[in-house]
This record gives structure tokens, sequence and C-alpha cells, in this order.
């Protein structure tokens, strides 16, 4: 378990941030268990900061951080190698004075009282929050340049779920990750409820590709059940459209259609995409695969 939270003030001379990062568990194997407990930790830890008024609040699995360790020696002199997952959070004020006492609360609440992390970073400078804030960008991208057959697919990208409903759905996709002996890396904005879950997989392999189809409606299934949707930061798309049935009743996918024809009647934007595809599988495949290698090629 382990976390960082981060605070961001509006005065450009006072920018502080608690990063707060740590875990009971030891580096190595980390057990489905281990990893459901860290990351529901920290979601409960966001779940804290929003209620205080924070303006951002990111989340970070472990996978991210060994990565981020890897990559670059000032993170690792800075991530604890026992960090389950982290935090990042931003708060705004006025005045000096206002951002410390934010500051203090935070620090007080999720650290000192409810030791929902055990350490905790501050920095004081533009450059270090900049520096905190490139992060998830650098990590993310060099997940596609990890050896081994299974690679980091997007094709359950971007569910997001109420806030307050984080910890228990955490504890959901974790089962339903478990249920099919599949890992994943996870990332988000935890204090918004949106989340970024890439599955290992291999694509070369049957049992994998029909995995796929398996996992994807089942994590929908409990992003619905705990009042979600499928998409929360960018809309649907390929990916996600053969699943609008199941989000939208069939009135609403015709009013979709009607407007659709209203504003485009000869289908020349975007032909096709307001459809539901027949083969669900050619479709997510696909899309899962050229979504990888985009990513692939732009961390190289």
């Amino acid at each position: 378990m382990g976390y960082q939270i981060k605070k961001k003030y509006l005065d450009d001379e006072v920018i502080s941030y608690i990063d707060a990062a740590g875990s009971n568990a030891q580096a190595g194997a980390q057990s489905y268990t281990d990893a459901q407990i860290s990351t529901e930790a920290a979601a409960r830890a966001a779940a804290e900061a929003v209620k205080m008024g924070t303006s951002a609040c990111d989340l970070m699995d472990r996978r991210l951080l060994s990565i981020a360790r890897e990559t670059d020696a000032s993170y690792a002199r800075l991530i604890p190698s026992t960090a389950e997952a982290m935090l990042l959070i931003e708060t705004m004020g006025d005045r000096t004075w206002e951002v410390r006492e934010r500051l203090r609360a935070v620090v007080q609440r999720i650290h000192s009282e409810q030791r929902m992390a055990f350490d905790f970073r501050i920095a004081a400078t533009q450059d270090e929050l900049e520096w905190y804030w490139r992060l998830t960008n650098q990590v993310v991208a060099r997940l596609y340049s990890l050896r081994g057959e299974s690679r980091p697919l997007p094709f359950v990208e971007d569910f997001a779920v109420p806030p307050e409903t984080l910890p228990d759905f955490i504890g959901r996709l974790q089962n339903v990750l478990k249920n099919h002996h599949v890992t994943a890396t996870l990332f988000g904005h935890a204090g918004h409820g949106q989340l970024h879950v890439r599955p290992f997989l291999d694509v070369r392999s049957a049992s994998d590709l029909r995995r796929m189809s398996d996992l994807a409606l089942e994590l929908y299934q409990e992003v619905l059940a705990v009042g979600g949707t499928i998409s929360g930061e960018h809309g649907i798309g390929l990916v996600q459209q053969e699943y609008m049935p199941i989000v939208f009743d069939p009135v609403t996918l015709q009013l979709q259609r009607e407007i659709k024809k209203l504003f485009d009647p000869n289908l020349i934007l975007n032909p096709g995409k307001i459809e539901i595809p027949a083969l669900f599988q050619r479709t997510v495949v696909t899309s899962a695969v050229v979504s990888a290698s985009k990513a692939s090629e732009m961390s190289r």
C-alpha cells in the first residue's frame, strides 16, 4: 500500500505538494490480495482528499512506480521501493497561508490520523510540481517497451465510476481480473472516479483473444453496477461502441442515429461509427492492437 499526495497552488511562488508513497508489502512477487488492498486503500485516501477540496487526485499502481524507478534515477531516490500505489493530489489557494493550511490539513488527515499512507514528500517549487506531473506520461509510454509475450492492451480504457464508489469498484475490478487469471496496470484520475486499466494479454493467443471479450463485458457490467459509465474522458470509440447496447436503451440508441442523420444525412462524417458493429472480436482486437502499436512507436 502506498501513495503520493500532491498539492499545487495558484500563487506562482508557493507551490507545495505532498507526495505520500508507501506499502507494508515487500518488493517482489505480489498477490492479487496485496494489489487489491493497496489500490483500495489508495482509493479511500483519494476520497478523503476530495472531501477536503482538492482540485485533482491521480492514482498510479505498483507496476508503473517500478517502471519509474527503473527509468529515472531521480524517481528511484524519491519513490520507496515498497510502494504499492501512489496518489498525486493537487489543491489550489489564493494566498500562501491558505495553501499551507490546506497542505497541513491533508497531511494530518491522510498520513497522521487515518494512516492511509506511510510516507510523503513535499515539493515547494514550480520545477518540482511539473516534474511530478510529467511522471504519468513518461511512465505510461514505457509500458509498451516491456519485454514479454503479453502486452498492456487498452481495450477497457477510460471507464468512470462515482468517486465515492471507487474503493468498492477497485475490489470488483481486481476480482474480475483474478477470475480470468489476468494481471493489469491501473492509473487514472481517482478524485473523479476515472480509471485507465491495461490488462496484459498476448494478442497472438486464441485463448487471450477470447478472454478479451469476456473481460471487457464483465468489467463494464461492474462499472454499470456501481452507477458508472464505460467512457468517462475520451468518449465512445471503436473499442467501446460494441457495448453501447448495455449502456443505452434502444430508444436512446435510435435517437442518436436520428441525430446523426439530421446533421450528416449523407453519412460522410465518421461513416459507420454510430452503428453497432456485428463482429465484436474483430473490432476490439484490431483497435487494441493498433492502439498498442501506436503507443509503442511513441515510446521509442
